[in-house]
């Protein structure tokens, strides 16, 4: 084994463990909590798939940007969140329900949103793209399961 596969290994590791003991911890009432409060998963999805989007592809219109970084700054805005923001969330005073609520749900909408998103923000750009949605699915359940 080399030492980028240890590494490589080791972060995927350190992913689950962190998944695993925020998943050991959650409640169905946790994980539903946005879904019985549609107003508040309707801010947090315009606030994630919305307003953060359309502010990187702007910024690709305004700012004379190279193809390679329109590409890095577009995957960033429409890529899920991180499944370590719960604890940072709940670290910072977030409602426990909320910070694991909100991984739920945005994760699920995730496997729609990210491509349409992604395939959405190219288009405006100018740029052509083959985007496989089953590609968003593979690391999105690696680090929510």
């Amino acid at each position: 084994m080399t030492a980028s596969n240890a590494i490589l290994y080791s972060v995927v590791l350190s992913i689950f463990l962190v998944v695993f003991s925020l998943g050991a911890r959650a409640t169905f009432d946790d994980a539903s909590f946005l879904f019985r409060r549609p107003w508040l998963l309707a801010r947090a999805v315009t606030a994630i798939y919305v307003i953060v989007p359309a502010f990187a592809v702007a910024v690709c219109l305004v700012f004379p940007i190279p193809p390679y970084g329109r590409f890095a700054l577009v995957a960033l805005a429409a890529s899920p969140l991180p499944p370590i923001l719960p604890r940072k969330e709940m670290l910072a005073g977030a409602d426990r329900r909320y910070a694991i609520g909100l991984l739920v749900a945005i994760s699920l909408i995730a496997l729609v949103a990210t491509p349409l998103l992604v395939t959405l923000a190219y288009e405006m750009l100018g740029a052509e793209v083959r985007f496989d949605a089953a590609a968003v699915l593979k690391p999105l359940l690696m680090s929510i399961a």
